[in-house]
């Protein structure tokens, strides 16, 4: 099955909305609006989408390439000013099948699959009638008509509609309507009442209050005292200390008032400003892939005969693939369950070399436990700015020590100098895991001191 897909709004009436934003690329629900019509498509097995494009279609590209992570093709086709979709169905000729979806990519659909094959499935010999999809077309939908978003408070209650949605969806209970991405930082206490989404990446102080619907972007920061209610946050956005939001849309250096129908610059960047989104993906530096280059090849032989032991004690089962959260997001690595060792060490450093991981960090906890809120300490929004690394203060030293003292320390050495968290890499590596090649007899102690150096770094 084929389909024809329009996409080539400008979106003035969105305005200022697309100045950032092409319309097909406005989140709702946490994904772009033409994502959901993709996704709408594949449930009705099409294999092949037209995707018509206008002026703004670098973006669109960038984000859909060639349709893989769909399991589906995609071409684009350019649409001139004022060529009729009918026209340019005409061009596509034979390379279109009897029967074909024919819809825009750029509004919300209905979900009922009645409903939508009732509206969009055509055929060749009613080509004339698509004209209709033309922007600005009525594009009824028989029964009901979709979601234009023709209007900034027509986005606006669709984008916290849809948070209530997938609330509901979920079946959170009052005090669980908490929804946090990937890295996301944020604590239930912060929801007064109502919802709250928080994107992938985005951080959002204990001390603000959110009430009502509030939907966070991907790479934002919410500082201490922000007051938020029915509030879109969008991407790469910083709300700065104490700002009281209401029924609004914060989006770089503009709060868009929905109820009173204005914009309200912000020159300002300590209230609102734009975030660059490349700060929050730790760029794993040359050196520290040079050096985790080197150690794998040190730890290349030990860790092939961890490997023959377990499959020698018959422990299969503890051997397979574990998915690790990274800087970049989550990725797959092979591991051992339930044993620290060579195999693990050499699967946290291939996600160094592959740019996933730092060499020192925050540890790569498992995807099922990274979202998990630990308790409040007055350090921890700075424990938890760090990059996430290979090797963290938690694996080199004793299983014993506190996981606040821990936290403390992997501030500290990621402060210190280079040489500095080597030596003391080398000193803890020495100290706790030289047993398990020789002999249990230097193990550490509980009333072993940790290393004093770590306060007195050079």
């Amino acid at each position: 099955m084929h389909a024809i897909v329009f996409a080539d709004r400008t979106g003035y009436e969105l305005s200022p909305l697309n100045e950032v934003y092409v319309p097909a690329l406005l989140p709702i629900g946490g994904k772009p609006v033409l994502e959901h019509t993709i996704e709408q498509l594949k449930q009705c097995h099409v294999t092949h989408i037209f995707l018509v494009v206008g002026l703004q279609s670098e973006a669109i590209r960038a984000h859909f390439g060639s349709g893989e992570r769909w399991s589906l093709h995609i071409t684009y086709l350019h649409r001139a000013r004022g060529e009729s979709p009918a026209r340019l169905l005409h061009k596509l000729g034979a390379r279109l099948p009897a029967s074909f979806y024919a819809l825009r990519g750029d509004v919300l659909h209905p979900r009922e699959p009645e409903t939508f094959n009732a509206a969009y499935l055509c055929t060749a010999a009613a080509t004339g009638a698509l004209n209709r999809l033309a922007w600005p077309g009525e594009n009824a939908v028989p029964g009901k008509k979709c979601n234009r978003l023709a209007s900034i408070r027509d986005y606006y209650e669709r984008a916290l509609q849809a948070n209530r949605e997938d609330s509901a969806t979920r079946g959170l209970a009052a005090d669980e309507r908490l929804r946090l991405g990937i890295q996301a930082s944020a604590r239930a206490v912060s929801v007064d009442s109502g919802r709250l989404s928080v994107g992938h990446f985005s951080r959002v102080a204990e001390s603000a209050k959110c009430h009502g619907d509030v939907v966070i972007g991907q790479y934002c920061v919410i500082d201490s005292g922000v007051v938020m209610e029915d509030t879109i946050v969008m991407d790469n956005t910083y709300v700065g200390e104490g700002l009281a939001l209401n029924q609004a849309i914060v989006m770089n250096d503009r709060i868009i008032r929905v109820d009173l129908d204005i914009t309200i610059p912000i020159s300002d960047a300590f209230l609102i400003s734009a975030v660059n989104a490349d700060a929050h993906c730790e760029q794993t530096p040359w050196v520290e892939r040079l050096s985790a280059l080197l150690l794998t090849l040190c730890l290349l032989p030990i860790g092939c005969l961890q490997l023959f032991l377990v499959c020698l004690k018959q422990r299969r089962g503890s051997l397979g693939i574990r998915e690790l959260h990274g800087n970049r997001g989550p990725f797959r690595t092979l591991g051992v369950a339930d044993c620290d060792g060579p195999l693990n060490w050499l699967a946290r450093l291939f996600g160094v070399l592959q740019g996933h991981l730092r060499l020192f960090g925050r540890p790569a906890q498992q995807a099922a436990n990274d979202t998990a809120v630990s308790t409040e300490t007055p350090w921890q929004p700075v424990y938890q700015a760090l990059p996430i690394g290979a090797f963290s203060v938690a694996d080199v030293l004793a299983s014993h020590t506190e996981p606040a003292l821990q936290e403390l320390l992997a501030i500290e050495l990621q402060r210190a100098s280079r040489s500095h968290r080597w030596h003391t890499l080398w000193c803890h590596l020495k100290r706790r895991y030289a047993p398990f090649f020789w002999s249990q007899s230097n193990r550490p102690t509980t009333s072993e001191p940790l290393n004093h150096n770590l306060g007195n770094r050079p």
